[in-house]
């Protein structure tokens, strides 16, 4: 991804970013992490890695799927699906 950061903005394409839930209160653990495990750090790690992933392409849908933990297709398969088909239709 750093290589890709270097040269950004890539052209454009068709791109959606899915995020597991942002919201602590509805999903505390979205890995699944032991209850020792210093979920927080990760947590930000993460979320600053989903925004410059949606940064690197123009126009790129970035969703957070509310209710999900981080398997989002087990948890809202169906905006899996529509996100693929999206992407496969608009390519």
């Amino acid at each position: 991804m750093w290589r890709a950061c270097a040269d950004k903005p890539l052209r454009p394409m068709p791109m959606i970013v899915l995020e597991h839930s942002r919201d602590r209160r509805r999903v505390p653990n979205p890995f699944d992490a032991p209850p020792s495990f210093p979920i927080l750090p990760l947590e930000q790690a993460w979320q600053t890695a989903q925004d410059d992933l949606a940064a690197l392409v123009p126009h790129t849908r970035h969703i957070i799927a509310t209710p999900s933990s981080h398997y989002i297709r087990l948890d809202q398969p169906e905006l899996v699906i529509r996100s693929i088909r999206t992407v496969a239709r608009d390519s």
